[in-house]
């Protein structure tokens, strides 16, 4: 294809799924393997002109002297359904692909380190308290510069929709009374449900009691 022709099949595909007049799953069904290899080509372009724009940003910072004395919070606030489970975009499930995103913390006197256990986007606020020396009144929430924890609970609610993940990476979805369970270590991408797992049960029973 010439650029020219590639830009008219990528906005006519975008152009199909964005303002398509009614529900997303309704469009998903039409899309040929292709498009939706294609959907997932133009995300993934969207994400490198991103981070190119981040790096434009951070080389800015250097350049009038600010990067050294400044704290960076890279993050999103949530994923997108890219057909995985028969919809597009967010605010529909609490799928993995809807709640995985980056996490990039660094500034002056933060250790360089990565987490090696599962965290939540509600210990983002405590970390930054911790960082400029306050302490944050959350009991259910840690800083990531403390000691951290391999054994925490991952909750996630929207709508008629709840999610617990267990520190081994097991998971439950309810979707009002139906329950479904996942491995994530194993699927990721959460498409091939299991069997209920006593563990997932108790905290989804948990998770009523404060829901």
């Amino acid at each position: 294809d010439t650029p020219e022709a590639a830009y008219a099949r990528d906005r006519a595909l975008i152009e199909k799924v964005i303002f398509h007049d009614g529900p997303k799953e309704e469009v998903v069904a039409t899309l040929t393997d292709e498009e939706k290899a294609d959907l997932q080509s133009l995300y993934l372009e969207s994400a490198y002109y991103s981070d190119h724009c981040l790096g434009e940003f951070l080389r800015e910072m250097k350049a009038r002297g600010l990067y050294e004395n400044s704290v960076f919070i890279v993050t999103a606030d949530h994923g997108d359904e890219l057909c995985e489970h028969g919809t597009i975009g967010h605010g529909k499930n609490l799928f993995n692909t809807a709640l995985a995103v980056p996490l990039v913390i660094t500034g002056p006197g933060i250790p360089a380190q990565s987490a090696t256990w599962r965290v939540s986007n509600a210990m983002i606020l405590p970390t930054i308290m911790d960082i400029f020396g306050r302490t944050h009144p959350f009991p259910a929430a840690y800083s990531l510069l403390g000691q951290g924890s391999g054994h925490n609970e991952i909750f996630a609610g929207i709508y008629r929709w709840d999610k617990i993940i267990l520190p081994d990476g097991q998971s439950a979805v309810r979707q009002g009374e139906e329950l479904s369970f996942f491995d994530i270590a194993a699927d990721p991408g959460e498409t091939s449900p299991r069997e209920p797992f006593e563990e997932a049960l108790a905290g989804m029973d948990r998770l009523r009691q404060v829901s």
